[in-house]
């Protein structure tokens, strides 16, 4: 990860434009996209954060974007939600599966956080929820949250899905090839 502009010239209304470069087990750099990223900047002195825009150029390269809505110093949050080749995983296998592995959303402004319940999601039409892909990566597959109360959509800090459901929905799927086979 490579700050694109130069930090020092940061003035608060520009953005910030930090550059990934994805490279596999062994450091050679990857020739394709699809991972799936979350990111914000956040300030604890000043208890503000912002969500950052993931540009995904489909080649192992990807564009973080985020607004300086404040002046001073800043914290940069990137993380690595899902490889490419588990959002394939997610298209090819649990596709048809909609909403058997649950996740959770934290949403927070710094001082106070809110959970919410998320499902991966094909098609449909929902209302009152928050709406996270990437359209190289997850194609029209998306994650929806319940939306927050107290937040909005923009302040999501990450999203995490139990063990226990991933361990059952494993379970489920072995369950069902075996049934075919038998």
């Amino acid at each position: 990860v490579t700050f694109y502009n130069n930090k020092k010239d940061i003035k608060r209304g520009d953005y910030v434009h930090v550059v990934i470069v994805t490279v596999d087990d062994y450091g050679r750099s990857r020739d394709m996209g699809g991972d799936f990223f979350s990111a914000f900047m956040s300030s604890d002195s000043l208890n503000k954060s912002t969500a950052g825009r993931v540009v995904d150029y489909g080649n192992g390269t990807y564009s973080v974007l985020f607004y300086a809505a404040w002046s001073g110093e800043a914290n940069v949050h990137i993380a690595l939600i899902i490889n490419r080749e588990g959002v394939q995983f997610l298209k090819n296998v649990i596709k048809n599966e909609e909403r058997l592995i649950t996740y959770t959303a934290e949403y927070s402004n710094g001082t106070s956080t809110e959970i919410r319940q998320c499902a991966l999601v094909n098609e449909g039409v929902w209302m009152n929820q928050c709406e996270y892909g990437n359209q190289h990566a997850m194609g029209k597959t998306v994650i929806i949250c319940d939306k927050p109360q107290n937040f909005s959509c923009d302040q999501l800090q990450n999203i995490t899905a139990k063990v226990e459901s991933m361990n059952a929905a494993a379970a489920a799927m072995i369950t069902d090839v075996k049934d075919d086979f038998d």
